[in-house]
């Protein structure tokens, strides 16, 4: 079963915890994900919550260790911003 279901995540806590793995910034990923600074604090209390994480690095690592994320797998360019290209397409869901 996947490490998704598992901790019965949606398809947006699924794109935050790839973004979440990354040097991205909060407010990086605010930007990439089209939504407020706080909706992006709000992902992470739940996310964290399901997953029992106590801290971002935390759920880094556990993200990395259950399969949800991987290391280098999403570039962030020169000038700072997300490469969506490499996102894989099941992320790619609009709003939810």
């Amino acid at each position: 079963m996947p490490a998704s279901v598992i901790f019965n995540l949606t398809p947006r806590e699924k794109m935050f915890v790839l973004l979440n793995a990354t040097s991205l910034t909060y407010e990086q990923i605010a930007r990439l994900m089209f939504v407020e600074l706080k909706t992006v604090h709000t992902y992470y209390d739940r996310v964290a919550k399901k997953m029992h994480a106590g801290s971002r690095q935390a759920l880094t690592l556990l993200s990395l260790q259950h399969g949800l994320a991987k290391l280098a797998s999403y570039p962030v360019s020169e000038n700072g911003l997300f490469n969506t290209r490499q996102i894989p397409s099941e992320t790619k869901s609009g709003r939810s």
